[in-house]
């Protein structure tokens, strides 16, 4: 049940940190907490260690991680009895985090705006990069559902999109800018649009088409 501290020399001093136990289980998640300052856990499996010998008396785990540049916790573990090396093997491990949440508090129906009351923070455990999915109401209220929603259920940026205050074939109002001087002049939009969008109108007067970005409710700016 011994922390060790390996220290080897390869064209400089580096160091890594070994965790012996009496399961693999433990030598792995004691490595984790140890390493990790995220409040990850390893995801370990039934089947998470084939290939070693089964925890029994006198059986020692030494789990060593070993460097990567992907995200997964990669760890080397041997197997030993009084001294003897029974097994060896590498593995890799995917991480899960409990994070807070937001999620619905009722099933949401695609197409819906969702409000403040349809909210609820609530912690969960997951695998997925936690800055894809929605962690602060701002990032939901006022949107609407792209698909239906489940109550409960962790919700993605990606699931969202903010409503069309832009509608096709719709008379709005389109501001260009020279210098100090601004024009306004009536379109007629050609695609349904959210704010922020970049969409084509025609203009009335010249019947020219202009691509502009939605700023409002029925406006739009031509962007020089």
């Amino acid at each position: 049940m011994n922390v060790v501290l390996l220290l080897s020399v390869l064209g400089g001093l580096s160091s890594s940190v070994s965790i012996v136990a009496a399961t693999p289980t433990e030598a792995v998640e004691r490595l984790a907490r140890m390493e990790d300052r995220d409040g990850r856990t390893p995801i370990l499996d039934a089947r998470a260690f084939d290939g070693l010998p089964l925890p029994a008396r006198g059986v020692e785990f030494r789990a060593t991680r070993r460097s990567s540049r992907s995200d997964k916790l990669r760890v080397r573990i041997v197997a030993s009895r009084d001294g003897r090396r029974l097994a060896q093997r590498d593995f890799a491990f995917a991480w899960r985090m409990k994070v807070a949440v937001i999620v619905p508090a009722r099933d949401i129906d695609r197409g819906e705006v969702i409000r403040e009351a349809d909210l609820a923070l609530q912690e969960i455990e997951t695998r997925r990069d936690p800055k894809n999915l929605a962690l602060a109401p701002e990032q939901l209220i006022g949107r609407i559902a792209r698909a239906p929603l489940t109550k409960h259920h962790p919700v993605t940026l990606g699931d969202v999109t903010l409503p069309n205050v832009v509608k096709r074939g719709e008379r709005i109002e389109v501001r260009a800018t020279f210098g100090d001087l601004v024009v306004t002049l009536g379109a007629v939009a050609l695609a349904d649009a959210a704010i922020g969008d970049t969409i084509d109108v025609r203009n009335e007067a010249s019947n020219k088409r202009l691509t502009a970005v939605v700023v409002d409710y029925g406006a739009a700016e031509v962007k020089r």
